[in-house]
């Protein structure tokens, strides 16, 4: 566990056994596997963006994701199971209607190497918490990059609870939507 998100952290660095807050080990590792997952959607989506597919409803489902990671806003481990489950589908699914719009507009198959987070498929809770577990903050072993990224992140986690906020009350913005994307799969 290496939780950061908040003022109340441990020795003002980061949670590492238990967070200050009250959230469990299982959980924090569960929203670093939920972050994996979403940065997969989040590449195939700004892949997408960049054929002028339509994006906005993943860019919606990551700021609800990200938004349930953010601190104290959730401790239920089998609602982040849930999320990882479905950013993984929704993700398959893209991946699905790029490739094929990929093809049709460039005449060829998408031969660029993926990354993991991109094919990394999994089916059950132990799977995601040994994801989870290994994609940890911590698995950056540079500090400097490890506070960039999670500088990042977080910011993204911000934005996200705003996004959704918006959604719920109608307001959506497909720029906000890809840019989302594009910061998810470039930089958290």
């Amino acid at each position: 566990m290496y939780c950061n998100q908040c003022q109340e952290a441990a020795r003002n660095v980061a949670c590492t056994t238990r967070g200050v807050c009250g959230k469990r080990e299982s959980t924090a590792v569960l929203q670093d596997a939920l972050v994996f997952a979403l940065r997969g959607l989040a590449y195939f989506g700004d892949q997408a963006a960049m054929l002028g597919l339509p994006v906005r409803e993943h860019g919606l489902f990551v700021a609800q994701a990200l938004f349930a990671t953010i601190t104290n806003a959730n401790f239920d481990d089998d609602r982040f199971v849930a999320l990882i489950r479905e950013a993984l589908q929704r993700r398959d699914a893209l991946k699905r209607e790029f490739l094929a719009a990929y093809r049709a507009h460039q005449g060829r198959d998408f031969a660029e190497a993926l990354p993991e987070h991109a094919t990394w498929n999994a089916a059950g809770t132990e799977a995601f918490l040994a994801k989870g577990e290994s994609v940890s903050p911590l698995a950056t072993a540079d500090p400097n990059i490890r506070a960039l990224r999670m500088l990042i992140l977080n910011g993204l986690r911000g934005l996200s609870a705003y996004v959704d906020h918006a959604a719920i009350l109608g307001y959506e913005d497909d720029d906000i939507c890809r840019f989302l994307l594009h910061a998810m799969m470039a930089g958290a």
